[in-house]
């Protein structure tokens, strides 16, 4: 089983590409569009500079960015030390997003916590707070025993929340699953409006 541990973004591009890993699905994250890549990155420092600004004056989604532009190195060196800085501090302040990108920090790290929180934590707090990608995460640690004792029918519910809270990647994790009997296999949503509708 593949790990969903990649950054998301609110201002950069979240949805650029998705990666295959086992039967999994986890988020890529692209800086932009290849059209656009060369304008975007001319655009970075003039971006941190706005998300320090609003982050300083409380803007969590500004604090996310800010993070996500640390961790990719946009606009300033990557400094994933400092992203992880950024992360927690507007985790604890009630960013679902920065949850979610704690966690995905510290998954690519050994052991997986740092000051006692589990990556499980914080992708449960990010799930919690309504990020559906949280939601998936949470999912995949649970649908592949990933630190967690697996517990497939929880990870479905996870998947099933992800996607009802429009995450791509969740319902592509739902789908992924065996359906739970025969006669459920043409019911099985395969994007967020299926859940809708």
């Amino acid at each position: 089983m593949g790990r969903a541990s990649d950054l998301q973004g609110s201002l950069l591009l979240i949805n650029a590409g998705l990666l295959l890993i086992g039967a999994w699905i986890t988020l890529g994250f692209a800086p932009a569009a290849a059209d656009g890549a060369e304008l975007a990155a001319s655009r970075h420092p003039l971006a941190l500079e706005g998300y320090d600004q609003a982050c300083s004056q409380g803007d969590l989604v500004a604090c996310n960015d800010l993070g996500v532009c640390y961790h990719s190195g946009y606009g300033t060196e990557r400094d994933d030390a400092m992203a992880s800085a950024i992360f927690e501090r507007a985790c604890r302040a009630g960013s679902a997003d920065a949850c979610n990108n704690q966690a995905a920090l510290l998954e690519q790290r050994p052991h997986g916590a740092t000051h006692g929180v589990s990556v499980r934590e914080l992708y449960r707090r990010a799930c919690t707070g309504g990020s559906g990608i949280g939601c998936s995460n949470l999912g995949a640690l649970y649908a592949g025993g990933n630190g967690v004792q697996p517990a497939p029918e929880y990870a479905r519910s996870l998947f099933e929340r992800a996607c009802r809270l429009g995450s791509v990647v969740g319902c592509e994790n739902l789908a992924a699953l065996a359906p739970r009997a025969p006669e459920q296999a043409a019911r099985q949503p395969t994007s967020a409006r299926d859940f809708e509708g």
